[in-house]
């Protein structure tokens, strides 16, 4: 063989071996990310965000608390939670809250397990005016919510003594939106406030999911009452359990 083919055959053989090399490294790092990968994201707690696109607010998890609450070995992830509320509005927001719904876990009694988030003093009813004293969310400011420490102790003491598991998925749900001119938006469904439906209701709570689609006026304020009731009994028995 002469020595220009010797040579020829000789770069052809370490081309070849380098890229069986890399080939290889490649393979490994495949097979070492990919399950890794899937595993971290089945591992996660999720928020499923059910707020009304039509509403003046945007809502997310604070960044530096989201890896702690979406640790599903972390029992204390009530804690970790915080979200961040922007007005996106041209109003200031004076009171807001929402439900935190825990999706498929019950207490031995049959309710619900949820908490919630509020925002403001005017919580009793939508014609309320503010005082000196209340401050609002201005148009563009973010607000941090969290939950208030007698339902973060409440659960906690509740899931441990009822052994109930730590929820995989928490589901946020509008209660209400309220303005100082005594207008607003309220339900899971954000119904502008007032309204013809809820102006001779004066329950306040917050309406099931898709209820306002399916019930005449009279069954939707029967089940307004009821989600309110369920949601006052269900906030006194982990709030003062202690």
């Amino acid at each position: 063989m002469n020595p220009q083919a010797a040579t020829l055959t000789a770069g052809f053989k370490r081309f070849f071996q380098i890229s069986l090399v890399i080939l290889a490294v490649i393979f490994v790092v495949r097979v070492l990310l990919v399950p890794s990968t899937a595993q971290s994201t089945a591992e996660e707690r999720e928020l499923e965000d059910r707020i009304p696109k039509h509403l003046p607010i945007k809502v997310k998890l604070k960044k530096e608390k989201e890896k702690a609450f979406k640790d599903l070995k972390n029992e204390k992830w009530v804690r970790a939670f915080e979200l961040e509320v922007t007005n996106t509005g041209d109003k200031p927001i004076y009171s807001l809250s929402f439900v935190l719904e825990m999706s498929g876990i019950k207490y031995s009694d049959g309710l619900p397990a949820m908490l919630t988030l509020v925002y403001g003093e005017m919580t009793g009813n939508i014609n309320t005016k503010p005082g000196p004293n209340d401050v609002p969310i201005k148009p563009g400011e973010t607000y941090v919510l969290k939950v208030v420490l007698g339902e973060v102790l409440g659960w906690e003491d509740t899931q441990r003594e009822e052994n109930l598991p730590q929820p995989k998925k928490l589901i946020l749900l509008l209660q209400h939106l309220w303005y100082a001119d005594g207008t607003g938006f309220e339900g899971t469904d954000g119904f502008p406030m007032p309204n013809k439906q809820n102006k001779q209701s004066s329950t306040g709570g917050c309406l099931p999911p898709n209820e306002s689609k399916t019930k005449s006026p009279r069954e939707q304020r029967a089940a307004l009452g009821s989600w309110g009731e369920t949601f006052k009994m269900n906030f006194y028995r982990r709030a003062f359990r202690r």
